[in-house]
């Protein structure tokens, strides 16, 4: 019930005190939520002062551990086993999609194709240069092609 903008996950995320991070199982809730960031991202409160919790490009991300939030260009989407490729233009950093996920990922209008050339913000843990993403709310599409 306090997980909205309206509870004390919203305060933290105005104070900038938070960042989001999405779950399977909360996914209605994302759009409000990455909204409050995008407030306080704007008005560099709380950690989006400091550098290290900024919005990387992807060059940058991909020496980086742990939870990041990324901002890059889909150069190219390929297959690879059991999982699909976003690997971003002019930077070393990939997002990879899990097959398993990939109808979850068309049905919210996100198909791994249709993001070819399109601004997004991911968000998720980074290890070995690569981003993993579980969920569709994990991608925010910024621009169209």
């Amino acid at each position: 019930k306090d997980l909205g903008v309206g509870g004390a996950a919203g305060c933290l995320l105005k104070a900038g005190a938070v960042r989001v991070r999405t779950c399977p199982d909360k996914r209605a809730l994302a759009p409000e939520l990455f909204d409050a960031e995008a407030r306080a991202r704007r008005k560099e409160r709380g950690l989006w002062a400091l550098g290290d919790y900024r919005v990387r490009l992807p060059g940058e991300a991909r020496g980086a551990y742990g939870f990041q939030v990324v901002e890059g260009q889909v150069g190219r989407v390929a297959r690879s086993g059991s999982r699909v490729w976003l690997d971003f233009s002019g930077g070393g950093l990939s997002a990879s999609i899990p097959a398993a996920q990939v109808a979850a990922f068309t049905d919210a209008g996100k198909a791994p194709e249709m993001l070819l050339g399109r601004l997004l913000r991911v968000r998720g843990s980074v290890s070995g240069g690569s981003l993993n993403l579980t969920h569709p709310e994990s991608v925010e599409v910024l621009k169209s092609r």
